[in-house]
């Protein structure tokens, strides 16, 4: 991906006077706090000395953009994914945190930069990403939510269950449906699991935060399975229009078709058997074992930058080199 050059009026020490700073974004591996990750930065340098100009703004955009990746690397949300969660579920921070069974202030104090345990995190992640489980611990604690609180904040969580099948993760599927026409059950899968990849690696951000389930056959999104499990081996009937997306979108999906499409749902199975998200997600399971553990979705964007950084994928085609090495 190329750098993007934006301009801002700043003084250069170098040059004793106010100059037009070019800021440069661009992605960098830096160590966070013990560890290397890719980063999106920005950068200011003088025109005329050349010089990096210190701007307090960026550079607390970068401090914070290298706590994210190592909230990623470590299997947190982020910041702006826990203030999502008030947002998604219409409900304030002090009843959030007693919804889901912590103390009044804790929650706050996450919002505020403290890190919670693994086992909240957990618990954290899963309620981000799955509003069933957020109504289960709601109804355990009910009692200490006033009803007005209550009631909104059971709607918010039914309007995103209702909304499942019109979620990013569905247009996708049928995008995916409608483009290649001869597609399996297994092999939707598997390209959607493919498409969150790709959004990482070319864009640096998750498709969708849908939980992803480590099956025996593979990586799978449950909704997307009960939805077109009747099939089983056989083709699903191609919609006969495809959703419109932004380019942006269409781009990533498209690449997805050109290089995975091409492979058998059985393939992509064995191509996720040798990747680390699956594997971890499995771990202490034998072969056959049938499970509905999730693959932690941070877990993924981490191992998917690391083969970004490591197979020096920088346009879409270069994608390829990935794929032969699974082979």
């Amino acid at each position: 991906m190329k750098n993007k050059t934006t301009k801002i009026i700043q003084y250069c020490e170098h040059c004793d006077k106010e100059v037009k700073c070019n800021i440069i974004e661009k992605y960098e591996v830096m160590n966070t706090f013990g560890s290397e990750a890719s980063i999106l930065t920005k950068r200011a340098y003088c025109p005329n000395c050349h010089n990096e100009v210190w701007v307090g703004e960026l550079h607390n955009f970068n401090l914070a953009q290298r706590e994210a990746a190592w909230r990623r690397q470590n299997g947190y949300l982020s910041i702006q994914q826990l203030e999502e969660l008030l947002t998604k579920y219409n409900i304030g921070k002090r009843p959030f945190s007693v919804a889901i069974g912590l103390g009044e202030q804790t929650f706050t104090n996450y919002l505020n930069g403290s890190i919670p345990k693994k086992s909240t995190q957990q618990l954290l992640s899963r309620v981000y990403n799955n509003p069933s489980f957020y109504l289960e611990l709601v109804e355990q604690n009910k009692n200490l939510l006033n009803e007005i609180t209550l009631r909104k904040t059971i709607v918010a969580a039914n309007n995103l269950i209702n909304r499942n099948e019109t979620s990013i993760l569905f247009l996708y599927a049928t995008y995916l449906l409608a483009k290649c026409g001869d597609i399996t059950p297994l092999q939707l899968q598997k390209m959607l699991y493919y498409t969150q990849a790709c959004f990482i690696i070319f864009y640096n951000k998750f498709a969708f935060t849908d939980e992803c389930e480590a099956w025996v056959h593979g990586p799978v999104y449950r909704n997307v399975y009960e939805k077109y499990r009747d099939y089983k081996y056989d083709a699903i009937p191609q919609p006969l229009k495809a959703p419109e997306l932004m380019s942006q979108e269409t781009s990533i999906l498209n690449l997805v078709i050109e290089y995975f499409g091409k492979y058998s749902g059985k393939i992509l199975e064995q191509f996720t058997h040798k990747e680390l998200p699956w594997l971890k997600a499995r771990e202490g399971l034998s072969e056959n074992d049938a499970s509905n553990r999730i693959i932690d979705n941070n877990l993924i964007f981490n191992y998917f930058t690391d083969i970004k950084n490591k197979y020096k994928i920088v346009s879409l085609p270069d994608i390829q080199l990935y794929i032969n090495n699974l082979w």
